[in-house]
């Protein structure tokens, strides 16, 4: 008897523990889902491949959680793999000089043709970069966290698949992995293995209904579609992929505020909000200077334009947007003054914890 039970002591010893890091869909509404996180393993998740594949819609947009090193302040997945979109790293471990990029993998990598933004595939591929390297270091990614958040076209069923044919899928620094035989990183994900894929029921996230009236008797509403359902128009928008209350209506075109990110020291009409006015400025929405703007219809601040509602006449920056920008301009996010900087557009508190978490 003795020797049955060592023998089954040194079985289990020598067969690694099954290892889950589950990945989590998140519906926040406006057609913006959250990819989270979690894993139970003591062993780091280094980097993901996921195959974030929708049904019955597009993918239109990817906002990572971190652009950069994972740190002690702000812990995560930050390095994206492609190399086209991505970083380089050389053989010491060292980034050679690129932007960070994006975590969408180009459609010309292998096994990635015909997905990419615009399609109803993508490709997200991310890694941790931080220092000192060890598992247990404060600068470590978390074993729960975000790692981005993906915008779809309308309702929809999301999958997500570890992508371990041409890339890492799910790899932990112990070098284990979801393409392992033996026995492979159990990965916990919508449409996986089995497993339901996550439906999306698609709201729209600006606020109100079509008027039913023709130009030029529209309402607010009416505009928004006209100019293709901007979501930095709605009350969360995104920059650099954190999400914060929408000032958009209040002179933020470029989706962020200068001063620190404390209630009464956040500004959200500024220099950048007018250098992108002034570049699109009576710009036609069909000029190319217009419409490959990447903040073009968020510069439009008053949600109407000038001309006539025909291609090429329209002009969606024009003086009630400087108006917009003259009233608020400087103006802290707890100052009553201008259009009311204690609120957002959507008549939401300025708040007082930090708008990055």
């Amino acid at each position: 008897m003795r020797k049955i039970v060592l023998a089954i002591i040194v079985l289990l010893l020598a067969v690694p523990a099954l290892a889950t890091v589950r990945i989590d869909a998140i519906d926040e509404g406006g057609g913006v889902v959250r990819i989270d996180y979690t894993s139970d393993e003591p062993n780091k998740v280094i980097g993901f491949a996921l195959l974030i594949d929708v049904n019955g819609a597009n993918i239109t947009d990817v906002n990572e959680y971190l652009k950069g090193e994972s740190t002690a302040s702000k812990r995560g997945y930050g390095i994206f793999l492609d190399p086209f979109g991505g970083v380089e790293i050389d053989l010491d471990g060292n980034l050679i000089g690129r932007l960070w990029g994006s975590s969408v993998s180009d459609s010309q990598q292998p096994g990635a043709a015909g997905t990419g933004i615009g399609t109803n595939k993508v490709i997200a591929e991310m890694g941790a970069l931080h220092y000192p390297p060890g598992d247990t270091e404060a600068n470590a990614p978390g074993d729960s966290g975000t790692l981005c958040w993906v915008t779809v076209s309308g309702n929809c069923s999301m999958s997500i698949i570890p992508e371990d044919t041409f890339r890492i899928g799910v790899t932990l620094s112990n070098g284990r992995s979801s393409a392992d035989n033996g026995p492979p990183v159990d990965v916990n994900a919508p449409g996986y293995d089995g497993r339901p894929a996550f439906d999306i029921i698609f709201d729209k996230c600006f606020p109100g209904s079509p008027s039913g009236n023709t130009w030029p008797n529209w309402n607010e509403y009416d505009y928004w579609v006209a100019a293709g359902e901007p979501p930095c128009w709605c009350a969360k928008a995104f920059a650099e992929g954190y999400p914060k209350y929408g000032y958009q209506c209040k002179g933020d075109a470029d989706g962020d505020f200068t001063g620190k990110d404390q209630l009464g020291k956040r500004e959200w009409a500024g220099f950048n909000d007018y250098q992108i006015l002034a570049a699109l400025w009576q710009k036609k929405d069909n000029d190319p200077n217009f419409f490959n703007h990447p903040r073009a219809y968020c510069a439009d601040l008053d949600h109407a334009f000038t001309g006539k509602d025909v291609d090429g006449k329209r002009e969606w920056v024009g003086f009630g947007d400087w108006q917009v920008l003259a009233a608020n301009w400087q103006l802290k996010d707890n100052d009553p003054n201008g259009d009311d900087m204690t609120v957002d557009c959507f008549g939401t508190a300025a708040s007082s914890a930090p708008y990055k978490p």
